[in-house]
């Protein structure tokens, strides 16, 4: 049962939200207490982790002053890392492992005072745990690294002679020494020919093949990324062998390439399509009855765990990649429109094509354009246009890798 409550905190704590945002304009550390003064009252949620030792509190509708003072003075506290997603994270890491003995709200003056009381662990006061609570501690870590993406960080600067009641600077800061793993999947191939050109009876398998091995060539010239392909010749790779491919590269994107086809010549533009919230919630589904469970979510060992526990996760887990997938959608809309690329009406679409199931890491489908239409197919063999979609692709990636 506490198990249970525990997921079901956890689903609450993701669950997306617009509302107007509270101003925090202090956050203080001692060692016995957490203080955070908001502009007003707000939710908080908080929870300890370990390994390495954590405080995660969970603002809901805030956000941090440009010119926030922090007092930082623990001896055990490390430094503060903060997301600013669907809600306001701070994480708090720490030398050694700590208990929160409550949480408290106040209002003084025309500022609310929150306070998360703390005290350090002892032996008398550590709690032998089963393997159920374990588990549920890799819940609540799963979450963190769900929603504290590589993209946005903290990065704390402050003079260690002055730091009591000193004013310190946030930033955001991005990793320059990353490079994100992009994996191309050309559509189709060997014994799959895919779509047939009605005209001049182009194979949708060639085409695929040409575009991927043309992304591959920009991207690797950006010096910005690590690019791979699921195939480099006219070869048959299962739909499930090229999932795996990609996560075994732990690709931050994948890209299946292809190219339509439709009865009605007339159709023709590009489209993108992101995975569906049915096609995503009967994956999980399945996904969570499966014997093997070595391998769902990065590589963790799900076996002892429940059927419903393990959907719990992968649908937390398919959500967070189904929203970034959408968010990269729409770049490449845009960076299409910008580069005059005809698209089709509603460009960014969903469907449960079985490229896009992976819970773990941005996933996109790119129906480059219909070969059935006389026009697009003679564009689609043409090597400037291929070239102007692919450096629409690349522009887009840059966007949401770099710029964003």
């Amino acid at each position: 049962m506490r198990l249970f409550s525990l997921i079901f905190f956890i689903f609450f704590l993701i669950s997306p939200y617009s509302y107007a945002k509270t101003k925090i304009s202090a956050i203080s550390f001692g060692d016995d207490k957490i203080k955070i003064i908001a502009q007003n009252n707000i939710n908080i949620k908080s929870f300890t982790l370990e390994k390495p030792p954590r405080i995660v509190v969970d603002l809901e509708k805030a956000f941090l002053a440009k010119n926030i003072t922090k007092n930082f003075k623990a001896s055990y506290f490390k430094k503060l890392r903060f997301s600013d997603n669907s809600k306001l994270r701070l994480v708090f890491d720490l030398k050694e492992n700590i208990l929160i003995k409550g949480v408290s709200s106040n209002k003084r003056k025309n500022n609310f005072i929150i306070e998360i009381d703390l005290a350090k662990k002892n032996i008398n006061n550590q709690q032998v745990k089963s393997k159920k609570v374990n588990f549920a501690d890799f819940v609540y870590d799963k979450v963190e690294k769900l929603e504290s993406n590589n993209l946005t960080k903290s990065k704390v600067k402050y003079n260690s002679k002055k730091i009591a009641n000193a004013k310190i600077s946030t930033e955001i800061v991005r990793d320059k020494k990353y490079k994100p793993i992009i994996v191309i999947d050309p559509g189709h191939g060997g014994k799959d020919p895919g779509a047939i050109g009605r005209y001049n009876k182009t194979r949708e398998k060639d085409i695929t093949l040409s575009y991927s091995l043309e992304l591959y060539r920009q991207l690797k010239n950006t010096n910005r990324f690590r690019v791979f392909l699921t195939r480099s010749n006219d070869r048959f790779i299962s739909l499930r062998n090229r999932v795996k491919i990609a996560r075994r590269k732990k690709a931050d994107l994948f890209i299946s390439m292809h190219a339509n086809a439709s009865t009605n010549k007339k159709i023709s533009g590009f489209s993108i399509y992101t995975l569906s919230e049915k096609s995503s919630d009967r994956q999980a589904a399945m996904l969570a009855k499966k014997e093997n469970r070595s391998d769902i979510i990065n590589g963790i060992n799900f076996s002892g765990a429940s059927s419903d526990i393990v959907k719990m996760m992968i649908e937390m887990s398919q959500r967070d990649s189904m929203n970034k997938s959408a968010k990269f959608a729409k770049f490449s809309v845009k960076s299409m429109q910008n580069h005059n690329i005809n698209i089709l009406k509603n460009a960014h679409r969903f469907a449960g094509f079985a490229v896009l199931t992976a819970p773990d890491m941005i996933s996109v489908l790119v129906e480059i354009g219909y070969l059935t239409n006389y026009r697009e197919e003679k564009n689609l063999n043409s090597y400037r246009y291929r070239k102007k979609i692919v450096k629409s692709l690349v522009n887009a990636i840059e966007q949401y890798f770099i710029i964003a």
